[in-house]
């Protein structure tokens, strides 16, 4: 028993999964700064002015490390995508 699918699910797979390729290195980089800054101010404090300088320089660093993941998310979420369009050409 074989499994048919339509054409147009399998395009808009695609197309979602290109969606969340170009979401993903914003939104983990956006939560990399949130945590990087959690972890800055939990080191350094609020209090004075290097405790602040920690808070940013924690949050740069998440974003940082965030974006890294997130574009590797990116990179795999796209080679999906490109790897299911030549299955609608087949199918048609």
């Amino acid at each position: 028993m074989t499994l048919r699918y339509a054409p147009f699910a399998i395009k808009q797979h695609a197309e979602g999964l290109n969606r969340q390729a170009s979401l993903s290195v914003f939104l983990y980089g956006f939560l990399g700064f949130l945590v990087g800054a959690w972890g800055g101010g939990a080191i350094g404090g609020t209090e004075t002015d290097v405790g602040l300088a920690i808070i940013w320089l924690g949050g740069i660093v998440g974003m940082l490390i965030g974006g890294s993941i997130g574009r590797r998310r990116a990179m795999t979420l796209e080679l999906q995508a490109k790897t299911v369009r030549p299955r609608v050409d087949h199918l048609r």
